[in-house]
């Protein structure tokens, strides 16, 4: 991994702008955070979503376990991803995938491609998103995984 091994400082400037990144293409998606609806459910997985990246940012990686801000970064990431599908929440779930799968071994990993799996599949049926979508993802986080 190219960022593995950064700098502290540097690797904290590059996850913050990719955080900007991330909001700024929800905030413009079509289902943009707003105060009803699926806007609100938009809205407060975007501020939880946040709120784990922080705290994923700050605190030092632990090697031998997942913390749970990598857990509520993947699960509230994919539910984030079924209810603004065309914005780039995935890059959530896929950061927390990715360090979980530095953190412990492959099985222990697997389980939060799971959960993320199964938030998404559960958004995807709540807002009749594409299967198709469910699929591809799916398959992108456990292949992150390995």
């Amino acid at each position: 991994m190219l960022f593995y091994r950064l700098d502290y400082r540097l690797a904290s400037a590059i996850r913050t702008v990719g955080l900007i990144l991330i909001d700024f293409s929800v905030v413009t998606n079509r289902h943009h955070p707003a105060t009803s609806g699926r806007g609100l459910l938009v809205a407060v997985l975007l501020v939880v979503c946040n709120i784990a990246w922080g705290v994923w940012t700050v605190t030092p990686m632990r090697e031998d376990r997942i913390s749970a801000d990598v857990y509520v970064l993947a699960v509230a990431g994919a539910a984030l991803l079924g209810a603004a599908p065309n914005s780039a929440a995935s890059a959530f779930v896929f950061v927390a995938v990715v360090a979980a799968s530095l953190r412990v071994e492959l099985d222990r990993a697997l389980v939060l491609v799971a959960l993320a799996a199964l938030a998404l599949g559960v958004a995807t049926l709540i807002y009749n998103n594409s299967a198709l979508g469910l699929l591809a993802y799916t398959l992108g986080f456990a292949a992150a995984t390995l």
